[in-house]
């Protein structure tokens, strides 16, 4: 990036500070004087006065038009339009820049910024265009109107001119700020102090966005109006100034700084042994022309008060004196180019430097350049990097093409391995994905196993508590039987008459004991008959006692039977199998629910019409603990599809229990029955597949009565 030719520039600075209505404007003044000692210095643009038109207070609008008309015809590489003062807005919005006599409602003594725009795009053929302005409503210059391009940096794009930017100090219907006791207005002030005192990290030629960012910066942290731009075709790359920032050079630019100033402390000190009149003392003493056209007096252009002057180094860099000396200082790392002509001066003066000491000092130069805090300067370091590395690859590439041909069929087989090697590369890293993958779901799983055991061992705890009890249930039970079965027995013993000619048995006894024990407990007393002799016939009514305990005694047996069944019905009911069924929660709700009524398990039927995809979740349907989850599913797929392949999944309380993958045929049932450590909160089921369009639009998918079970598989006797 350089700066434009100051010979073929021009700029126009105009200034209102005193109004004879309005209010004055006294820091505008100090805006003008400002600028054109900045845009005509030597460390900056350098561009010649007389190229550089001030107006102060101009009375017409004629005035002003005259003179940006001749300046805009004049340019031919850069073009500058700088105002200063009150800015004022027509009924239509349009931006009028206020001259001493204008007023609001009396525009016509104001400039309208139109005929600037005009004046800027059919006049002016200059290459590079810039407009400031410091004025309230500025950003107003910016808008488009009647159907009119959008701004003037649209207008150039139409013209297809190489650039044109503009910066304005507010926004369309913002006022711009001069505050009461600063030398400067706040725009104009940030503007000059960013140009004469460098931005900092900046490139050492300031190009317009760099600028403007700057001082937006400043401004927005002091809460002072924020400026605005606008720019076509390259606008904000355009520079009118150098970077003066002066920075602490790093110990990688001293270092270089040093041997720079060495090298040409040795070459200024040969040329002054030689003397003048000899070629390598010519010019040492001489004044020089800078790049600029005038000369650089020794004062400034002095190394370090030695009396060495910098203008033939200069002029053989094609860089200023300042620059030369930013370079010497380390304020600035100089590039590759400005080494050369050093060094090409020393030889000329007669102090060649040696292959190894060059080597030395662009080893420096690289190394400040790699360590440089503005990006530019890092920038030239790559850059260099990349070419090194284009010309050892262009020299291998050399030695490659003058060896034999096996040496190239030796690349190629390496080329060929390096390629597998990435594939193999590329493979391990898939690898090593699935693998982290794989070990997080390992990582998942085992946590949920460990909270399923958790759950199983309070489950256990619990079904352990539930078989202590049922087991004491049971064993009372077992005593109530025992007990049940001595009375029947008892029962049956004392109806039951003694045979003639048979001893007296253990059930003949029971009779005995039992009226004995209800005779002390019950207070009655029996009668015993006398003995008869044999063949004496029997009294009345004894046999007729003896046929009625017939009766008696298969009573108490049948309700001895009815007693057993009934304890047996409760020993069952205790310990049977119950089911608690599952019913629909949320996500994909079914499109029927059947009961089927062939089934000997109650409970619902869940049937869905899936095109893509399904879940849904159950929530038990009502209380109690279970240690299996049992529901058969059945897939029905569309004729022709039998290709397609169906992947579903059961999860239990987030953890999936389990999962398949069914395809070749056209139905599929699958059994489910999956033990669980513990009741669980909820149940969901999800399927998918890989149809959904054409002919295989959706497939069936039933849930036959799921359902929670728990099962004790024992009996009380």
């Amino acid at each position: 990036m350089t700066l434009p030719d100051p010979a073929a520039s021009r700029a126009v600075l105009i200034g209102v500070d005193e109004y004879t209505v309005l209010d004055p404007l006294p820091a505008v003044a100090n805006n003008i004087a400002g600028l054109a000692r900045l845009l005509t210095g030597p460390g900056s643009w350098g561009l010649p006065a007389e190229h550089c038109v001030v107006l102060s207070n101009p009375r017409t609008p004629g005035e002003v038009l005259d003179a940006v008309h001749t300046a805009a015809a004049q340019a031919k590489d850069a073009f500058l339009v700088y105002f200063a003062g009150h800015g004022l807005r027509a009924r239509d919005m349009d931006l009028h820049l206020a001259l001493p006599d204008s007023r609001p409602g009396r525009l016509y003594h104001a400039v309208d910024y139109d005929d600037i725009r005009e004046q800027l795009v059919h006049e002016c053929r200059a290459l590079s265009r810039v407009v400031i302005l410091d004025c309230c409503y500025a950003a107003a210059s910016m808008r488009g109107y009647m159907g009119r391009p959008d701004d003037l940096a649209d207008l150039a794009d139409r013209s297809s001119v190489e650039g044109t930017y503009v910066m304005a100090a507010s926004g369309e219907t913002k006022p711009a700020l001069s505050p009461a006791g600063e030398h400067h207005t706040a725009f104009t002030g940030e503007l000059l102090k960013a140009a004469t005192e460098g931005v900092p990290d900046g490139p050492e030629i300031l190009d317009m966005r760099t600028l403007f960012r700057h001082v937006r910066r400043e401004l927005v942290a002091k809460s002072r109006p924020v400026p605005q731009q606008r720019a076509r075709n390259g606008g904000h790359s355009i520079a009118l100034t150098r970077n003066r920032w002066s920075p602490t050079p790093g110990p990688e630019a001293a270092a270089y700084a040093s041997a720079l100033r060495e090298l040409f402390r040795s070459a200024t000190e040969r040329g002054a042994a030689a003397g003048p009149g000899t070629p390598a003392g010519r010019g040492a003493d001489a004044r020089s022309e800078t790049p600029s056209g005038r000369g650089a007096d020794v004062g400034s252009g002095t190394l370090a008060g030695r009396g060495a002057d910098l203008g033939p180094l200069a002029a053989r860099a094609s860089v200023t004196v300042s620059t030369v000396q930013r370079y010497f200082r380390g304020e600035r790392v100089a590039p590759r180019e400005f080494l050369a002509r050093l060094a090409e001066m020393s030889a000329a003066h007669g102090a060649v430097p040696s292959a190894a000491e060059l080597d030395r000092i662009h080893g420096l130069r690289r190394a400040a350049q790699k360590a440089a805090p503005d990006d530019s300067t890092r920038l030239l370091y790559w850059q260099e990097e990349v070419e090194r590395l284009q010309a050892a690859l262009a020299m291998a590439l050399d030695r490659l093409h003058g060896q034999e041909r096996s040496a190239g069929r030796a690349l190629a087989l390496v080329e060929e391995r390096l390629a597998g090697l990435g594939r193999e590369l590329a493979d391990a890293h898939v690898r090593m994905r699935r693998a982290e993958s794989e070990r997080d779901e390992a990582i998942a799983l085992a946590d949920a196993r460990r909270h399923q055991l958790d759950h199983a061992r309070d489950y256990t705890r619990r079904i352990e508590d539930e078989l202590t009890r049922q087991t004491g249930l049971v064993q009372r039970l077992e005593t109530e039987v025992k007990v049940l079965q001595g009375q029947v027995g008892r029962l049956l013993a004392a109806e039951a008459p003694p045979r003639t000619g048979e001893p007296e048995s253990l059930v003949g006894a029971v009779p005995r004991a039992t009226d004995a024990h209800a005779t002390a407990g019950a207070g009655t007393r029996t009668r015993e008959r006398p003995p008869q002799a044999s063949g004496q016939p029997s009294a009345p009514g004894e046999g007729t006692t003896t046929s009625a305990t017939g009766p008696v005694r298969g009573g108490c047996l049948f309700g001895a039977l009815i007693t057993l069944g009934l304890l047996y019905t409760v020993a069952s009911c205790e310990v049977s199998t119950w089911d608690v069924p599952l019913r629909f929660d949320s996500g994909r709700k079914p499109a029927s629910v059947e009961k089927p009524h062939y089934s000997a398990v109650s409970g619902p039927r869940h049937v869905w019409d899936v095109t893509e995809r399904v879940d849904s979740t159950f929530r038990p349907d009502g209380d109690g603990a279970a240690d299996t989850l049992r529901g058969d599913l059945t897939v029905s797929l569309p004729a022709g599809c039998e290709d397609r392949t169906v992947d579903w999944e059961i999860a239990v309380d987030g953890v999936r229990t389990g999962h398949g993958s069914l395809t070749g045929k056209r139905e599929h049932l699958v059994p489910v029955e999956y033990g669980l450590p513990r009741t669980p909160e909820t149940v969901t089921l999800t399927a998918r597949w890989d149809g959904g369009t054409g002919s295989c639009g959706d497939f069936g998918l039933v849930w036959n009565i799921p359902r929670l079970t728990k099962d004790f598989t024992f009996l009380g006797f």
